[in-house]
C-alpha cells in the first residue's frame, strides 16, 4: 500500500514511497492512482469467462521496513472482493526485507541461507502453476495469515518516520552515534523527514525542529 507506506513514513529515512509518489504533487487523486491497494477498491468486478489473473504475495514476516501487515492486508481485501482471481500469500517467518528480494548481503549471509529456498520453492510452483504445491506453501485465507503473524513478528522495532521522531526527541543513545559515525545520515534523515511532515502535515516537537534545523546546518 504505497499511500499507506507514505503515511506511515517508511524506509531508512522515511521518504520511499514519497520518492515514489512525487510526480503527483500532493495531490490525492494522483497519488491513488499509483497506488495498488486504492485501485483495488475501485477495481470492477471483471467477468468469470475472462481468463483469471494469478497473483502471489511474498513477505518476510521479520521484514521492518514494510511490515508484513501490507501484503496480509492487500490479500484480504482480494480474497474478500476478486474471487475470481487466485491469490496466494506466502509469509515467510522470521525473513527480513531483503531475502524476499533476493538480495544477499554477503557471501555468508546466514538469513538468506536460510530462507531464499522457501521463497525460490514458492516462485517455482507459481511459474509452474502448481496450484497444490501453492496451497501447501502459502495462505489462502485472511484467518490463516492473521495466524502465522501472529506465531511470528519482528524483533526490531519497524523503520518508520514515528519511531525516529521519538528517538531524536528521547536522545536515543543508538540514533546519536549513528548521525555522528556515518557521513551524511543526518543530513539525509532530515531532508526525509521533512518531506514526510510536509506530506503528512505532522506538528513536530520544539526538540525534533531543533534537531532537524542542526542537522541541515
Amino acid at each position: 500500500d504505497v499511500l499507506r507506506a507514505a503515511d506511515e513514513g517508511l524506509s531508512d529515512f522515511h521518504d520511499a514511497a514519497l520518492n515514489f509518489l512525487h510526480r503527483c504533487g500532493g495531490e490525492p487523486k494522483l497519488a491513488a492512482a499509483a497506488c495498488p491497494s486504492a485501485l483495488l477498491r475501485d477495481l470492477p468486478m471483471l467477468p468469470s469467462a475472462l481468463p483469471p489473473l494469478r497473483v502471489l504475495l511474498i513477505h518476510g514476516t521479520a521484514d521492518v521496513d514494510v511490515p508484513a501487515e501490507h501484503s496480509v492486508d492487500f490479500a484480504a481485501a482480494c480474497w474478500r472482493r476478486c474471487s475470481v482471481h487466485p491469490l496466494w500469500l506466502q509469509l515467510v517467518p522470521a525473513a527480513d526485507h531483503y531475502v524476499v528480494a533476493g538480495i544477499k548481503l554477503c557471501d555468508d549471509d546466514v538469513g538468506f541461507n536460510a530462507h531464499w529456498p522457501a521463497v525460490s520453492s514458492v516462485l517455482a510452483a507459481f511459474l509452474c502453476e502448481d496450484d497444490a504445491a501453492l496451497a501447501h506453501l502459502c495462505c489462502a485465507s485472511e484467518e490463516h495469515a492473521a495466524a502465522c503473524l501472529a506465531g511470528s513478528r519482528p524483533v526490531a522495532p519497524l523503520v518508520t518516520a514515528a519511531n525516529t521522531l521519538s528517538a531524536i526527541a528521547s536522545r536515543d543513545e543508538a540514533f546519536i552515534l549513528k548521525c555522528a559515525d556515518t557521513a551524511g545520515f543526518a543530513r539525509s534523515m532530515a531532508r526525509g523527514l521533512r518531506r514526510w511532515t510536509a506530506w503528512t502535515h505532522h506538528e513536530s516537537s520544539a526538540s525534533v525542529k531543533g534537531w532537524l534545523a542542526e542537522a541541515e546546518a
